[in-house]
């Protein structure tokens, strides 16, 4: 809560309360009236729960939170739609490999496991690559 003075020497400071009840607002109306029987220029303003504070404290942390899980999600979205675009490029042009493999009798889901192995082994190399020459570029 909040105590605030009026007249010379004004008084402007916080008082924390702790209840032994579980609900705090309950001493409302007793504390305004212990405050003004120990001083009459004394008003109590602003009454608030510790729960109330750490709300209004840490809304900044929790929106920046927020905000960081919704750009992950957007680039694991991203990445599963640039893996489900490699696999259509990478699966029409094997297929002839792939109808071979099932002849001899290899199951659908080895066959689908290799072929997601052997993309995601080139995004692998393409990107150590790519992550070489920037780093060249960058000591030259």
């Amino acid at each position: 809560m909040d105590i605030e003075g009026t007249g010379p020497g004004t008084l402007s400071d916080r008082l924390p309360v702790r209840p032994r009840n579980s609900n705090p607002l309950t001493m409302v109306a007793t504390l305004r009236r212990a405050v003004s029987q120990a001083r009459a220029s004394f008003r109590v303003s602003n009454i608030r729960t510790q729960e109330e504070l750490v709300q209004a404290q840490t809304i900044r942390e929790r929106l920046l939170a927020m905000l960081g899980l919704f750009f992950a999600g957007v680039a694991l979205w991203l990445a599963g739609v640039g893996l489900s675009g490699a696999l259509d490029y990478s699966v029409p042009r094997r297929r002839r490999e792939i109808g071979i493999r099932r002849a001899i009798g290899a199951g659908g889901v080895h066959i689908a496991r290799e072929v997601t192995f052997e993309v995601l082994a080139w995004y692998r190399r393409r990107g150590f690559r790519y992550r070489a020459r920037s780093s060249v570029r960058a000591v030259f």
